[in-house]
């Protein structure tokens, strides 16, 4: 019988190539600086990498959630959920009162996410990213 309980933790440089291939928006360069800077979180399942969420510090004090995202053959099974729950602890732990992330307008399906895991929709911002009308931001309460 195999482990498939989800595992969270802070990504380490061993981590490295997994990172980037979940989030190939960035360079490599860019995931060795926030895997340093403690800023990469990674979920295993059955001890293998099954998901990854990146921080970043909007004005150096806010954190955002960057990208999360899920590996191939694990979706929908709470790897997301996990993740955020995990970074949403170590953010109350730091004394931060809220955890953001957003969505672009479009993506009904990353929205409906969102909401069904506790984030609450807080105010938007148009023209943010290329090829996106509006970008939805949220909040979850840490």
């Amino acid at each position: 019988m195999t482990d498939d309980a989800i595992r969270c933790r802070t990504a380490d440089a061993a981590d490295a190539e997994f990172c980037l291939g979940q989030d190939s928006a960035v360079t490599q360069a860019y995931v060795t600086r926030k895997i340093e800077a403690g800023e990469c979180y990674v979920a295993e399942s059955g001890g293998a990498p099954a998901g990854y969420l990146r921080i970043e510090m909007m004005w150096g004090l806010v954190p955002h959630i960057g990208i999360v995202q899920v590996a191939d053959g694990v979706r929908v099974k709470g790897v997301g959920r996990a993740l955020v729950e995990h970074v949403r602890g170590l953010m109350r732990a730091k004394g931060e009162r809220f955890l953001f992330s957003s969505a672009g307008a479009a993506d009904e399906g990353t929205r409906v996410w969102h909401e069904k895991i506790g984030f609450e929709a807080c105010g938007e911002i148009r023209g943010v990213l290329e090829g996106e009308e509006l970008e939805i931001f949220y909040r979850l309460k840490t």
